[in-house]
């Protein structure tokens, strides 16, 4: 069993590189139409997978902003300012204006600053683990695509097989005609049965160029960008994965970091009520002073703390809140990931079951009913046994399909990328 567990490094640090070998250059280039080649793709070109990359590096930056001192400021002020004839007669011989050059800085005595760094900073840390689940999460619609677009080929491809099946068998009707051993009904019938299966051919086609538009879409690309065609065989029925412990799961992650900045943000409220002190020093032409230095301290001390006392309140309750949610993400993992497993275990044993038994059988009872058809048997057995294998031959391949979905959710339910070790830490790259 191979699993790759997701890396956590610096996306933008390794991202442009990256995406240059995987030739994200040319975003509208073909892409190969493998759940692979379309996650490395999406993680790279995806507008959700940038936006999240847009948002992560808001989040470092509002960490660099966060705790900094307050910035110094410089007051000038220019007093009184005397209108001429408004001043009494003896007092021209006073100073009539005077300026003041003040520069203060504010410096707060509790522990705020550090508070709203370490807030800031878990608030980032639920930012990268967000967007992590939100590359898992392109990585998993890249594999349904995948899926949805092999199905559609495949099921084209039964159908037309079969329209010729059922091409032959009218040719022989045709041919049993002379010697009165089939009717022109019978042979009208099966050019029905013809026409009939070369719609569902051509709904099949409509379904495909509409599974390609979605793929376009999650990439990023136009509509009708260029993709690769689906193989004959199975895109990607790949190992299990191996489950993540649980605290190393996004959601988990995200739910701690969450609890973090609200505890950050409760402590901060709880040294609220603690007043800043603001230290002065100015220059002073007032009168009646004269070109006085002037130092100062002040001290804002509140009448009523009601406001800090409610906003305290209010944190308290949003880190019971985070305390709640970051439970429930640990709960919610463990039981997707048992569904997960569940419904891949029963996919699995549907398919086997169809590839052993029931597919053989239907063959072989639709090969031996169509050789009875040549020799003169009667036509309603030979085509309930080939309607009976085509529905076995598309019930095989939606179980595959089936089975393809359901081991690509449980890669999502593990928390693990299904990308080798060299892609799985791909994003975005954002210009600083």
């Amino acid at each position: 069993m191979h699993a790759v567990r997701p890396t956590r490094t610096n996306a933008s640090l390794i991202a442009a590189p990256l995406a240059l070998l995987l030739g994200a250059a040319d975003p509208d280039a073909p892409v190969e139409r493998t759940p692979h080649a379309l996650a490395a793709h999406a993680r790279t070109h995806s507008p959700r997978a940038r936006a999240a990359a847009l948002e992560q590096q808001a989040a470092r930056r509002a960490v660099d902003a966060a705790g900094a001192w307050f910035d110094p400021m410089l007051e000038l002020r220019a007093a009184p300012l005397s209108v001429p004839g408004l001043l009494p007669a003896d007092a021209h011989d006073e100073r009539t204006f005077g300026a003041e050059l003040m520069l203060a800085q504010r410096l707060p005595l509790s522990g705020r600053l550090g508070h709203e760094r370490e807030r800031a900073s878990a608030d980032a840390a639920r930012v990268r683990a967000d967007a992590d689940l939100v590359l898992l999460d392109l990585e998993r619609e890249a594999a349904l695509l995948a899926c949805d677009a092999w199905e559609a080929t495949a099921n084209t491809r039964v159908r037309r097989r079969h329209v010729e099946v059922l091409r032959a068998m009218a040719d022989v009707a045709r041919a049993q005609i002379a010697v009165g051993r089939a009717t022109v009904g019978d042979a009208q019938r099966l050019d029905a049965e013809v026409a009939r299966l070369s719609v569902e051919v051509l709904e099949g086609e409509g379904e495909l160029a509409a599974v390609d538009v979605e793929t376009n879409l999650l990439l990023g690309r136009a509509p009708a960008a260029p993709l690769g065609a689906p193989g004959e065989q199975v895109p990607w029925l790949a190992d299990e994965p191996a489950t993540l412990h649980v605290e190393a799961r996004d959601e988990v992650r995200g739910g701690s970091a969450r609890l973090a900045a609200a505890e950050a943000e409760r402590a901060r409220a709880a040294d609220a009520w603690i007043p800043d002190l603001t230290a002065s020093a100015g220059w002073s032409t007032m009168w009646p002073l004269s070109h006085a230095l002037m130092l100062g301290v002040a001290l804002e001390l509140p009448v009523w703390n009601g406001a800090k006392s409610a906003e305290l309140d209010a944190a308290s309750v949003m880190r019971d809140q985070a305390d709640a949610m970051l439970d429930e993400a640990r709960v919610r993992v463990a039981a997707e990931l048992a569904v997960a497993r569940t419904r891949d275990d029963a996919a699995a044993k549907v398919l086997a079951l169809l590839q052993d038994k029931v597919v053989p059988l239907a063959a072989a009872r639709a090969q031996t009913a169509r050789a009875a058809l040549s020799g003169g048997a009667a036509l309603d057995a030979a085509l309930d046994a080939t309607h009976e294998e085509r529905e076995t031959d598309l019930q095989l391949v939606g179980a595959t399909a089936a089975h393809c979905r359901t081991r690509a959710e449980l890669w999502r339910a593990s928390g693990a990328s299904f990308l080798p070790s060299s892609q799985s830490s791909l994003a975005p790259t954002v210009t600083p």
